[in-house]
């Protein structure tokens, strides 16, 4: 039953959408600020700047870097909720058929599942797109302007582990939106609220936190919370769900 959310939602363009929405926003996010002046480069406008190309690879700007994501700015992670919520409004009807043709619970929790898959996969897609792009015009800047540019090996053991960290921080960036989904219909508030609470959390509530909540849920840090988080929200949607079901709400 999970391949066959995920089989719905791949083949609508609307999720391809939100995986070109998070490559874009990679692509214009600001990976490095000049410290005597401060000016701040996106990953395009570095490329392109002729007195920064000479220094592409190197230090603060070295590739490995910028392709793991350790310089790439928050504004992919401000829009993150948002993205990552797209598969859960394409899933949100109930399917009566299917539904009765199987049990309540392997339909909610396949539904719960597939959903939290999907929104950490638009996440690594854009990852592994934006490192394809950017090796692109990184070799165009080889071999057509003969530039000197350092390419660093970077597929290995920690690249690996990157693009874990960003499938996990995918799936938690999607939990709003999928709790959201089993008590409200309207897609535009199942999309927005999660987006104004992260906007809140960054902006202000985190100033006055000691400690990074989303380094506490990654599995790498605390992977016992982050199952216990993943297995709780599992076990609240299939009560709503039930209760929802049985009393004719679709």
């Amino acid at each position: 039953m999970i391949r066959l959310f995920i089989r719905r939602v791949r083949k609508n363009k609307i999720y391809w959408l939100a995986v070109l929405s998070a490559l874009i926003l990679l692509l214009c996010s600001v990976i490095y600020t000049e410290p005597s002046t401060g000016e701040a480069f996106t990953f395009l406008s570095l490329l392109y700047h002729e007195d920064m190309q000479a220094r592409l690879g190197y230090g603060a700007v070295s590739l490995r870097g910028i392709f793991m994501g350790y310089n790439v700015s928050n504004y992919l992670w401000m829009f993150a909720p948002i993205i990552v919520g797209i598969p859960c409004v394409l899933n949100q009807r109930t399917e009566r058929f299917v539904l009765f043709r199987g049990s309540k619970n392997g339909y909610f929790m396949s539904k719960y599942i597939s959903n939290l898959v999907l929104g950490g996969g638009i996440l690594v897609l854009a990852q592994v797109l934006f490192i394809f792009v950017g090796m692109g015009l990184v070799q165009y800047l080889i071999q057509v302007k003969q530039m000197d540019i350092t390419l660093e090996p970077f597929w290995d053991s920690y690249m690996a582990q990157r693009i874990w960290d960003i499938f996990c921080e995918g799936m938690l960036n999607a939990i709003p939106g999928i709790l959201l989904a089993e008590f409200i219909r309207n897609k535009y508030l199942i999309l927005c609220v999660p987006f104004v609470w992260n906007y809140l959390l960054n902006m202000f509530l985190m100033s006055w936190i000691p400690f990074e909540i989303r380094q506490i849920l990654l599995p790498e840090e605390n992977p016992l919370v982050f199952a216990a988080v993943l297995l709780a929200c599992g076990i609240m949607i299939k009560v709503v769900a039930e209760r929802r079901c049985d009393c004719g709400q679709k």
